[in-house]
């Protein structure tokens, strides 16, 4: 049966050698919660929401965390469930070498949110997405969310699946940024 998690505060979950959180459940950082440094040789070394909902809030951040070898989702592995960004949440400054530097959203029935002042930065793939890679599933950015200096070997920005059901969805309201990417080949820098 799945749990719950609340990281609040300056609580952390870091440097594991394995992923660092892996949720069925309902999982929320706040405050200025850390998930980590942490390391996998597989697909979502920070977080992996597998059929749950995890919401970033505050300034709590996913940081700093590596999938290496066979990883996508350096930062947060969105299967089969529901990532929201609100605040001034980041997912920053970690890598992949599939895909998905800082996010990857994978199943049709998963989501990822990126409202407020959240952000997804400076976070890197050799492969496709090095902010988000979207694999069937769905991305909406809302209010002035960002994403911005990430690097990838294609997509720097977003990478999203054109062979399949996957889609972003930008809010009528949206001011946010898709900016100063590497490669920077989002249609507009807005």
């Amino acid at each position: 049966e799945p749990g719950s998690l609340v990281l609040r505060e300056d609580a952390s979950v870091s440097d594991n050698h394995g992923r660092g959180v892996r949720t069925a459940g309902t999982a929320v950082l706040q405050g200025h919660a850390r998930v980590a440094s942490n390391f996998t040789r597989h697909s979502g070394a920070g977080i992996v929401v597998d059929g749950g909902t995890v919401t970033i809030q505050g300034h709590a951040a996913v940081a700093r965390n590596d999938a290496t070898r066979y990883g996508s989702g350096g930062g947060v592995l969105v299967y089969g469930g529901t990532l929201t960004l609100l605040d001034h949440a980041r997912v920053r400054r970690n890598t992949s070498v599939q895909g998905g530097g800082g996010i990857t959203v994978y199943g049709r029935t998963s989501v990822a949110v990126l409202s407020g002042s959240s952000a997804v930065l400076r976070n890197t793939t050799e492969g496709l997405g090095g902010g988000v890679e979207v694999l069937r599933g769905d991305l909406h950015l809302e209010g002035a969310a960002s994403i911005t200096e990430n690097t990838a070997g294609t997509g720097g920005a977003i990478w999203v699946d054109p062979q399949d059901d996957a889609e972003v969805f930008f809010d009528l309201a949206w001011t946010g940024s898709v900016c100063g990417n590497t490669p920077d080949d989002w249609p507009t820098c807005s």
